[in-house]
């Protein structure tokens, strides 16, 4: 049997259906602070830091490492555009976003 260009579009939906279904696995893991964020990646080694507010106040990811370790990544260059970006050297178990001043999110573990 031929498939009409509808039978197939369902079929491709199914897929797509799926796929957004399974996504959260591989989703990176986002906290904000105020309009601010970080954000590990979805290897559990990347981190991005931004300060998305032109208000003077530094932002700062603060990251716990699964062998104990710890590290700190801001953002540079303030709410310039671009973001602070680090490889980690171990899997990040939890994090919180800080901006200068202002206290810091709460911790927030990475699945």
């Amino acid at each position: 049997m031929l498939k009409t260009p509808r039978m197939i579009l369902a079929g491709a939906g199914g897929v797509a259906v799926a796929m957004v279904l399974s996504t959260p696995a591989w989703a990176d893991t986002r906290q904000g602070y105020g309009a601010n964020y970080a954000t590990v990646g979805s290897d559990k080694r990347w981190v991005e830091v931004c300060d998305m507010e032109d208000d003077g106040n530094g932002v700062h990811g603060e990251f716990r490492l699964s062998r104990g370790g710890a590290m700190t990544k801001g953002d540079p260059n303030g709410s310039a555009g671009g973001c602070g970006n680090q490889w980690a050297g171990d899997d990040i178990t939890e994090f919180r976003v800080c901006e200068t001043g202002h206290g810091c999110s709460g911790w927030l573990r990475v699945n």
